[in-house]
């Protein structure tokens, strides 16, 4: 799969170059194959039926319902200004880091609050919810761009082919089984501290992810003249 020589890659749209061997290409296709795995698992917890359990147990509101519903389409706002400030720094690294991070944060919170302060104030405990949700979905929308931007220019094109059909398949084998997983993990636990276990312990799996993106090599970026922000949302 790796044996055709690759003397460089050159980043699309840029010209900037990589100095990457074909070892380390290898060595960062295979890290990225991994984490993307323990993003999948990730991913299918903080965002599919067990955040809707949770805010059922929570007693959310037909209004917070709607505010949640409408998060991933106001989001679309952050990843405009994040790719304004992406394309001066030219550091897409570290943005995935940084927002990766913020957003495990706020899911090892939302792990923890209702648990620890429902009996107290149930809606104190839902509104710092429905808060680090909406924190966490501008995060992940920005670190999805940066991403998927990233390993488009880290992976050579004779090799993407292969790569995101992979990609796929691991992901949808991830998805199904732990949704699953998931499903049956809360009808066994049904509480808050089933919903505290479940988010906190998928949050250490992204923080895992995270660290095996963090170790994908790369070069020094190379920066670019930043545009005007009214042009970025232009084009």
């Amino acid at each position: 799969m790796l044996s055709e020589p690759l003397d460089e890659i050159v980043f699309a749209g840029r010209g900037d170059r990589l100095e990457l061997d074909q070892k380390q290409i290898g060595h960062g296709m295979r890290l990225s194959l991994i984490g993307i795995c323990f993003f999948m698992a990730f991913a299918s917890v903080t965002g599919g039926p067990a955040v809707t359990g949770l805010l059922m147990a929570l007693k959310a509101s037909s209004f917070q319902y709607s505010i949640i519903s409408t998060l991933l389409t106001i989001s679309a706002g952050f990843q405009i200004i994040a790719s304004y400030f992406m394309e001066s720094v030219n550091n897409k690294k570290f943005f995935i880091i940084l927002f990766g991070s913020v957003q495990r944060l706020a899911w090892i919170l939302i792990a923890l609050f209702p648990l620890l302060f429902f009996e107290q104030d149930g809606r104190l405990a839902l509104w710092s919810v429905v808060l680090l949700m909406a924190i966490s979905t501008g995060c992940g929308a920005i670190y999805s761009m940066a991403y998927f931007s990233w390993i488009g220019d880290f992976i050579p094109k004779s090799l993407r082919g292969d790569y995101y059909s992979r990609r796929i398949i691991y992901c949808a084998i991830v998805g199904v089984a732990i949704n699953i997983f998931a499903g049956g993990f809360l009808s066994a636990v049904h509480n808050f501290t089933g919903f505290a276990i479940l988010f906190f312990a998928f949050a250490l799996v992204g923080v895992v992810e995270s660290a095996l993106f963090s170790r994908i090599p790369a070069s020094p970026s190379v920066p670019v003249p930043r545009s005007s922000l009214m042009r970025t949302v232009s084009t």
